[in-house]
């Protein structure tokens, strides 16, 4: 863990920076298990992506991942990032902004993806800081992506 004033640095740091390059994720995946888990915890039950024999007489292939659920995963690609940095205060870190979201192709159940994100901008107003991102996730041996988010935009609160 770091301190208050070294995360709050490490984000002015991103600040002074400009628009740059956060990195590519390591490869993950989402089992039909977690897929099944997400579908219970929001409530949708689709054949889609909860019935590998429906996906399969559709031409998909097996169940496909909802989109949301790569979307309920951009906290934790960010951390992977190296966003939000973790002091030992209790910081508030919230996304208050998706823009526009493009999905070109389905993500099967189990497939390996990773995320790319690209940092846009980073303000500051007293101990707030605003991050702009932009991510891309990828497929592997997939020409198109998955997912692209043009913008998502993330306040990170350190009043203490």
């Amino acid at each position: 863990m770091t301190s208050t004033e070294e995360a709050r640095s490490h984000l002015a740091a991103f600040r002074d920076k400009g628009p740059s390059t956060l990195g590519t994720t390591e490869w993950r995946s989402i089992g039909q298990f977690e897929e099944d888990l997400f579908a219970t915890l929001i409530g949708d039950f689709d054949p889609m992506h909860n019935e590998t024999g429906w996906g399969k007489s559709v031409g998909l292939g097996g169940a496909v991942v909802l989109g949301v659920h790569v979307i309920s995963l951009l906290p934790v690609l960010l951390r992977e990032h190296g966003l939000p940095v973790r002091p030992e205060g209790n910081p508030t870190w919230s996304p208050t902004r998706l823009g526009r979201v493009r999905i070109p192709i389905s993500l099967p159940v189990g497939a390996r993806f990773r995320s790319h994100a690209e940092l846009l901008e980073v303000t500051s107003e007293g101990d707030s800081f605003v991050v702009r991102t932009s991510h891309r996730v990828e497929i592997e041996n997939e020409e198109k992506p998955f997912m692209v988010i043009d913008e998502l935009v993330s306040t990170f609160d350190f009043a203490e």
